[in-house]
Protein backbone atom coordinates (compact mmCIF):
# COMPACT_ATOMS: atom_id res chain seq x y z
CA UNK A 1 0.00 0.00 0.00
CA UNK A 2 2.95 2.38 0.75
CA UNK A 3 4.06 4.03 -2.21
CA UNK A 4 4.96 7.46 -3.81
CA UNK A 5 1.30 8.91 -3.32
CA UNK A 6 2.41 9.13 0.67
CA UNK A 7 3.79 11.95 1.59
CA UNK A 8 5.00 13.46 5.32
CA UNK A 9 2.40 16.09 6.51
CA UNK A 10 3.60 19.76 5.85
CA UNK A 11 4.63 21.59 9.05
CA UNK A 12 2.93 23.60 11.36
CA UNK A 13 -0.74 22.03 10.21
CA UNK A 14 -3.09 20.73 12.91
CA UNK A 15 -4.09 16.89 12.29
CA UNK A 16 -7.57 15.98 13.23
CA UNK A 17 -8.85 11.98 13.60
CA UNK A 18 -12.25 11.77 12.61
CA UNK A 19 -14.06 8.74 13.84
CA UNK A 20 -16.84 6.57 11.59
CA UNK A 21 -19.38 8.17 13.96
CA UNK A 22 -18.31 11.64 13.11
CA UNK A 23 -18.12 11.11 9.50
CA UNK A 24 -21.62 9.75 9.44
CA UNK A 25 -22.91 12.77 11.68
CA UNK A 26 -21.21 15.03 9.21
CA UNK A 27 -22.88 13.73 6.15
CA UNK A 28 -26.27 13.52 8.07
CA UNK A 29 -27.55 16.91 6.84
CA UNK A 30 -26.68 19.50 4.36
CA UNK A 31 -26.08 22.17 7.26
CA UNK A 32 -23.75 20.24 8.97
CA UNK A 33 -21.54 19.29 5.93
CA UNK A 34 -21.38 22.93 5.26
CA UNK A 35 -20.80 23.74 8.08
CA UNK A 36 -17.90 21.21 8.94
CA UNK A 37 -16.29 22.01 4.98
CA UNK A 38 -16.58 26.04 6.08
CA UNK A 39 -14.59 24.64 9.71
CA UNK A 40 -11.79 23.15 8.40
CA UNK A 41 -11.13 25.80 5.39
CA UNK A 42 -11.21 28.49 7.14
CA UNK A 43 -8.55 27.29 10.06
CA UNK A 44 -6.41 24.99 7.73
CA UNK A 45 -7.07 21.99 9.24
CA UNK A 46 -6.11 18.63 7.93
CA UNK A 47 -9.15 15.79 8.70
CA UNK A 48 -7.39 12.00 9.04
CA UNK A 49 -9.58 9.47 7.11
CA UNK A 50 -8.80 5.76 6.95
CA UNK A 51 -9.76 3.38 4.04
CA UNK A 52 -11.44 1.44 6.80
CA UNK A 53 -14.07 4.46 7.26
CA UNK A 54 -14.67 5.02 3.51
CA UNK A 55 -15.31 1.25 3.68
CA UNK A 56 -17.68 1.39 6.57
CA UNK A 57 -19.58 4.40 4.99
CA UNK A 58 -19.87 3.60 1.50
CA UNK A 59 -22.02 0.36 2.24
CA UNK A 60 -24.61 2.78 2.48
CA UNK A 61 -25.70 3.76 -0.74
CA UNK A 62 -28.14 6.39 -0.21
CA UNK A 63 -25.03 8.89 1.09
CA UNK A 64 -22.28 8.21 -1.59
CA UNK A 65 -23.71 10.98 -3.43
CA UNK A 66 -22.94 13.16 -0.19
CA UNK A 67 -19.18 11.84 0.11
CA UNK A 68 -18.31 12.61 -3.22
CA UNK A 69 -19.67 15.86 -2.92
CA UNK A 70 -17.46 16.19 0.79
CA UNK A 71 -14.33 14.76 -1.08
CA UNK A 72 -14.81 17.05 -3.98
CA UNK A 73 -14.87 20.12 -1.81
CA UNK A 74 -11.99 19.07 0.89
CA UNK A 75 -9.34 17.23 -1.15
CA UNK A 76 -6.89 19.66 0.18
CA UNK A 77 -8.00 18.91 3.59
CA UNK A 78 -8.71 15.19 3.77
CA UNK A 79 -5.81 12.91 4.03
CA UNK A 80 -5.14 9.47 4.17
CA UNK A 81 -2.68 7.90 6.57
CA UNK A 82 -1.06 4.62 5.69
CA UNK A 83 -3.05 1.05 6.07
CA UNK A 84 -2.50 -0.01 9.54
CA UNK A 85 -0.66 -2.63 8.63
CA UNK A 86 1.31 -0.48 6.68
CA UNK A 87 2.19 1.46 9.79
CA UNK A 88 2.85 -1.53 12.07
CA UNK A 89 5.77 -2.34 9.58
CA UNK A 90 7.02 1.77 8.77
CA UNK A 91 7.34 1.48 12.87
CA UNK A 92 9.25 -1.63 13.13
CA UNK A 93 11.47 -0.52 10.64
CA UNK A 94 12.36 3.01 12.67
CA UNK A 95 11.57 0.79 16.21
CA UNK A 96 12.30 2.04 19.13
CA UNK A 97 11.60 6.18 17.54
CA UNK A 98 8.53 7.16 16.76
CA UNK A 99 8.45 7.67 12.86
CA UNK A 100 6.43 10.24 11.20
CA UNK A 101 3.18 9.37 9.40
CA UNK A 102 3.14 9.32 5.58
CA UNK A 103 -0.32 10.21 4.26
CA UNK A 104 -1.93 10.40 0.95
CA UNK A 105 -3.84 13.13 0.62
CA UNK A 106 -7.35 12.72 -0.76
CA UNK A 107 -5.94 14.49 -4.28
CA UNK A 108 -4.06 11.36 -5.01
CA UNK A 109 -7.23 9.44 -5.59
CA UNK A 110 -8.74 12.30 -7.99
CA UNK A 111 -8.29 12.05 -11.78
CA UNK A 112 -5.42 14.86 -13.60
CA UNK A 113 -8.46 17.16 -14.43
CA UNK A 114 -9.07 16.93 -10.51
CA UNK A 115 -12.63 15.67 -11.21
CA UNK A 116 -13.32 12.30 -9.16
CA UNK A 117 -14.85 9.69 -11.32
CA UNK A 118 -15.89 7.04 -9.26
CA UNK A 119 -14.05 8.04 -6.05
CA UNK A 120 -15.83 5.66 -3.75
CA UNK A 121 -15.43 3.03 -5.92
CA UNK A 122 -11.73 3.55 -6.86
CA UNK A 123 -10.80 3.53 -2.63
CA UNK A 124 -12.55 0.88 -1.78
CA UNK A 125 -11.05 -1.45 -4.60
CA UNK A 126 -7.52 -0.74 -3.40
CA UNK A 127 -5.56 -4.11 -3.97
CA UNK A 128 -5.73 -6.22 -0.92
CA UNK A 129 -8.17 -3.32 0.73
CA UNK A 130 -11.29 -5.66 1.86
CA UNK A 131 -9.25 -8.92 2.77
CA UNK A 132 -6.56 -6.45 4.75
CA UNK A 133 -10.03 -5.29 6.52
CA UNK A 134 -11.23 -8.76 6.84
CA UNK A 135 -8.23 -10.09 8.50
CA UNK A 136 -8.31 -7.42 10.63
CA UNK A 137 -11.83 -8.07 11.81
CA UNK A 138 -10.93 -11.99 12.02
CA UNK A 139 -7.99 -11.63 14.30
CA UNK A 140 -10.11 -9.77 16.51
CA UNK A 141 -12.82 -11.84 16.98
CA UNK A 142 -9.79 -14.81 17.52
CA UNK A 143 -8.17 -13.18 20.49
CA UNK A 144 -10.76 -10.81 22.01
CA UNK A 145 -14.33 -12.20 21.48
CA UNK A 146 -13.65 -14.86 24.14
CA UNK A 147 -11.99 -11.67 26.67
CA UNK A 148 -12.38 -14.00 29.65
CA UNK A 149 -10.47 -16.74 28.46
CA UNK A 150 -7.62 -14.33 27.16
CA UNK A 151 -7.34 -12.34 31.00
CA UNK A 152 -6.24 -16.00 32.63
CA UNK A 153 -2.72 -14.64 30.41
CA UNK A 154 -2.85 -11.75 32.67
CA UNK A 155 -4.53 -12.33 35.89
CA UNK A 156 -5.93 -9.64 38.27
CA UNK A 157 -3.73 -8.00 41.14
CA UNK A 158 -3.91 -9.94 44.07
CA UNK A 159 -7.51 -7.95 45.06
CA UNK A 160 -9.36 -9.59 42.13
CA UNK A 161 -9.27 -6.12 40.38
CA UNK A 162 -6.94 -4.67 37.25
CA UNK A 163 -5.57 -1.87 38.15
CA UNK A 164 -3.96 0.89 36.29
CA UNK A 165 -0.82 0.36 37.16
CA UNK A 166 -0.72 -2.96 35.27
CA UNK A 167 -1.33 -1.02 32.41
CA UNK A 168 2.37 -0.92 30.89
CA UNK A 169 2.84 -4.11 32.37
CA UNK A 170 -0.01 -5.37 30.24
CA UNK A 171 1.01 -3.59 26.64
CA UNK A 172 4.40 -5.05 27.38
CA UNK A 173 2.80 -8.52 28.06
CA UNK A 174 0.57 -7.88 24.87
CA UNK A 175 3.00 -7.17 22.55
CA UNK A 176 5.23 -9.66 22.99
CA UNK A 177 2.32 -12.23 23.14
CA UNK A 178 1.38 -11.00 19.37
CA UNK A 179 5.28 -11.22 18.64
CA UNK A 180 5.97 -14.37 19.77
CA UNK A 181 2.74 -15.77 17.53
CA UNK A 182 3.21 -13.68 14.60
CA UNK A 183 6.99 -11.95 14.44
CA UNK A 184 9.33 -14.05 16.68
CA UNK A 185 12.40 -12.93 14.35
CA UNK A 186 11.15 -9.29 15.39
CA UNK A 187 11.19 -10.32 19.10
CA UNK A 188 14.61 -12.55 18.97
CA UNK A 189 16.09 -9.26 17.15
CA UNK A 190 14.90 -6.80 19.55
CA UNK A 191 15.36 -8.92 22.65
CA UNK A 192 12.50 -9.54 25.18
CA UNK A 193 14.67 -8.26 28.12
CA UNK A 194 15.39 -4.53 26.39
CA UNK A 195 12.04 -4.55 24.22
CA UNK A 196 9.79 -1.30 25.02
CA UNK A 197 6.12 -1.68 24.04
CA UNK A 198 6.33 2.22 23.19
CA UNK A 199 8.45 1.85 20.73
CA UNK A 200 5.42 0.63 18.63
CA UNK A 201 3.51 3.60 19.03
CA UNK A 202 0.42 1.93 17.06
CA UNK A 203 0.50 -1.31 18.86
CA UNK A 204 0.82 0.42 22.46
CA UNK A 205 -1.96 2.92 22.09
CA UNK A 206 -4.22 -0.26 21.25
CA UNK A 207 -2.88 -2.22 24.18
CA UNK A 208 -3.75 0.48 26.49
CA UNK A 209 -6.91 0.84 25.19
CA UNK A 210 -7.80 -2.72 25.60
CA UNK A 211 -6.67 -2.51 29.01
CA UNK A 212 -8.39 0.10 29.95
CA UNK A 213 -11.55 -0.69 28.22
CA UNK A 214 -12.04 -4.33 29.05
CA UNK A 215 -9.73 -4.89 31.90
CA UNK A 216 -9.96 -1.38 34.20
CA UNK A 217 -13.42 -0.55 32.80
CA UNK A 218 -14.75 -4.16 32.67
CA UNK A 219 -16.91 -3.65 28.98
CA UNK A 220 -17.46 -6.86 27.16
CA UNK A 221 -16.42 -6.42 23.73
CA UNK A 222 -18.44 -6.66 20.72
CA UNK A 223 -17.44 -7.02 16.78
CA UNK A 224 -18.01 -3.46 16.21
CA UNK A 225 -14.94 -2.37 18.77
CA UNK A 226 -12.14 -3.80 16.25
CA UNK A 227 -12.64 -1.21 14.03
CA UNK A 228 -12.02 0.96 17.09
CA UNK A 229 -8.80 -0.92 17.51
CA UNK A 230 -7.55 0.31 13.51
CA UNK A 231 -8.26 4.27 14.04
CA UNK A 232 -7.01 4.26 18.07
CA UNK A 233 -3.94 2.80 16.31
CA UNK A 234 -3.56 6.29 14.79
CA UNK A 235 -3.76 8.07 17.76
CA UNK A 236 0.12 8.43 18.53
CA UNK A 237 0.03 10.51 14.83
CA UNK A 238 -2.60 13.34 15.69
CA UNK A 239 -3.06 16.69 17.61
CA UNK A 240 -7.20 15.97 17.88
CA UNK A 241 -9.08 12.91 17.99
CA UNK A 242 -12.88 12.80 17.65
CA UNK A 243 -14.70 10.10 18.47
CA UNK A 244 -18.11 8.78 20.51
CA UNK A 245 -18.47 9.27 24.22
CA UNK A 246 -17.42 5.83 25.51
CA UNK A 247 -14.10 5.75 23.12
CA UNK A 248 -13.54 9.30 24.34
CA UNK A 249 -13.90 8.34 28.19
CA UNK A 250 -11.49 5.25 27.95
CA UNK A 251 -8.99 7.94 26.04
CA UNK A 252 -9.63 10.63 28.44
CA UNK A 253 -8.80 8.19 31.61
CA UNK A 254 -5.58 7.05 29.98
CA UNK A 255 -4.63 10.64 29.66
CA UNK A 256 -5.45 11.34 33.05
CA UNK A 257 -3.18 8.77 34.36
CA UNK A 258 -0.10 10.30 32.50
CA UNK A 259 0.51 6.96 30.51
CA UNK A 260 0.48 8.16 27.26
CA UNK A 261 -1.88 10.45 24.93
CA UNK A 262 -0.80 14.06 26.91
CA UNK A 263 -0.57 15.77 23.15
CA UNK A 264 -3.87 14.43 22.32
CA UNK A 265 -6.96 16.27 22.87
CA UNK A 266 -9.66 14.04 22.69
CA UNK A 267 -13.28 15.56 21.51
CA UNK A 268 -16.40 14.11 22.07
CA UNK A 269 -18.83 13.59 19.09
CA UNK A 270 -21.50 16.23 20.80
CA UNK A 271 -18.70 18.78 21.45
CA UNK A 272 -17.27 18.44 17.83
CA UNK A 273 -20.73 18.97 16.21
CA UNK A 274 -21.34 22.49 18.40
CA UNK A 275 -17.84 23.57 17.60
CA UNK A 276 -18.17 23.57 14.05
CA UNK A 277 -21.78 25.22 14.17
CA UNK A 278 -20.03 28.46 15.97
Amino acid sequence: MENSNFIEMPQGIQTWFLDTCVWSEIISSKQNLENFISYFQKNNYFAGLTLYTIFELSRAKYILKDLDYLFIQMKHNIWIPLFNDDLFDYELRNYPIKPKMRWMTIMGLVENDGIPINLLQKIITFSGFIDSRNDHLQFGKSRFMSLEEFKKNFPPSENSNYSTDQAYAFSRFNAISYFLSNERNVLEKIGVRDFLPEGIPSQFARSLFLFYKYYVHGQSPVESDFLDFTHISYTPYFNVYVTEKNVSNVLNHIKSEGIYFKDLKVIKLTQFMELITK
